[in-house]
This record gives structure tokens, C-alpha cells and sequence, in this order.
């Protein structure tokens, strides 16, 4: 039976991935949804990954929330994905907060959701993905990350959603790692509609300074 043009058509258009200018993303895929590691000749620690999650990318628009979701929820939860509050699927998490955030955005939703409301520039957030192939404890390297989040949120006044992804737990043998979603504007006393960007990681330079930033932190202990 030969399937109607027009069913061909609408077939393809269903197609969750999309593609422009040669970038093509994937629903199924946040990580499609930014451009990772941008700067081809940084060497990068073993498993770090950077990049700025954009308004849009290609023909996706993009929102902190929903890439955030996805992170919280590497296994599809059962029932409804979007009730309220979220139902967690991965392994851990936690929200880092500079000395003037507000206590409201203690909660992954809503500081995603500021992110998404704040932002005047480009850039929705940062992330970055800390990989520990070599923790004896999975709560080792949720405290590492934990950790180096605090340095962010101390030196450059930002807020930082946690997201521990243990992939061990179904069976892979890649190793447990964290994914930093950092508010890309500092938090001061007037709160993050007020703060400035910080340009140094909200652009691809950004990936030289994480890198630095790390072994700055594995050096001091």
C-alpha cells in the first residue's frame, strides 16, 4: 500500500529532531540543545563538558526549566513528568545559593525559573558537567562537585542547580558524574534581576575558565 504524500509529510515533520544551518537537535538529547566544549584545543579533564544553554539554538528555542527538567529526570519518571513538585529520578541534588540569594530559590524549580525570567541576554545558563571516573564513594563526588560549586557562588556571586547522574545504577559503566546548572547572572543584595552577567563564562572563553577554575580547586584540597 503506498502511504499518501501528505501523510509522508506530516511524518517527517513529526521528527523530533530538528535541523538548521547545520545544527541539528534532538528532544531525546538535551545535550543537542547547546553547543558543548566549543573550544576545540582546551584540554579538558577527563569527562568536562562546557557550554551555554542560549534562548535558542538553531531553530530550538530553549528554556532553563525545561533543560533543567530533563537533567533531573535521566530516566522517565512514572506518571505525569511535569507534576508539581517534580518527581527526581536522578541520583542527587541540591541547589547552591550565593549570600544574597534569596531563600525561594532554594528550590530547583524556581531558580530555573528565575534564570528563564531574568534573562535579558542571550544566555540562559552555564553548564558544566564535573566527571569523577576515579570516586570509591558516589557521595564523594557529590561533595566534590558541591564543593566547587560553593567557590562559584562565594568568588563570583552565582547560584548553581546540582544534578548527580550515577549512571552505574542501570547497568553502564560510565562513571558517576555532576552537571552544574549556574546562573549566569551574580546575585547581589538586589537579587538576580539586578545582577550583572558574568561575560567571562557566559561566552566560549568560558571553557578555558572552568577549566582553570577546577584546578584551581583540586589544587587548593
Amino acid at each position: 500500500m503506498t502511504t499518501p504524500k501528505n501523510a509522508r509529510r506530516r511524518t517527517k515533520a513529526m521528527s523530533p529532531a530538528i535541523k538548521a544551518t547545520g545544527i541539528v537537535t534532538n528532544e531525546a538529547d538535551p545535550q543537542s540543545w547547546l553547543f558543548l566544549n566549543p573550544m576545540r584545543e582546551i584540554a579538558m579533564p577527563a569527562g568536562m563538558v562546557f557550554g551555554n544553554l542560549r534562548k535558542s539554538y538553531g531553530l530550538r528555542i530553549n528554556s532553563a526549566v525545561e533543560f533543567g527538567r530533563r537533567k533531573l529526570q535521566p530516566v522517565a519518571p512514572v506518571g505525569d513528568a511535569h507534576a508539581v513538585p517534580w518527581p527526581m529520578t536522578a541520583e542527587r541534588h541540591d541547589v547552591v545559593l550565593p549570600e544574597h540569594a534569596d531563600d525561594t530559590l532554594a528550590e530547583p524549580r524556581a531558580l530555573l525559573a528565575a534564570m528563564d525570567a531574568t534573562a535579558i541576554d542571550k544566555t540562559l545558563l552555564v553548564y558544566v558537567t564535573l566527571s569523577f571516573p576515579h570516586a570509591t564513594r558516589v557521595h564523594q563526588a557529590f561533595e566534590a562537585a558541591r564543593a566547587f560549586a560553593g567557590k562559584l557562588a562565594r568568588e563570583r556571586n552565582l547560584a548553581s542547580l546540582l544534578v548527580l547522574h550515577a549512571p552505574g545504577r542501570v547497568g553502564s559503566a560510565n562513571p558517576p558524574h555532576c552537571h552544574l546548572l549556574i546562573g549566569p547572572r551574580a546575585i547581589g543584595p538586589l537579587g538576580m534581576e539586578h545582577g550583572v552577567y558574568d561575560t567571562d563564562l557566559c561566552h566560549d572563553r568560558g571553557q578555558k575558565l572552568i577549566v582553570e577554575l577546577w584546578k584551581e580547586f583540586e589544587e587548593d584540597g
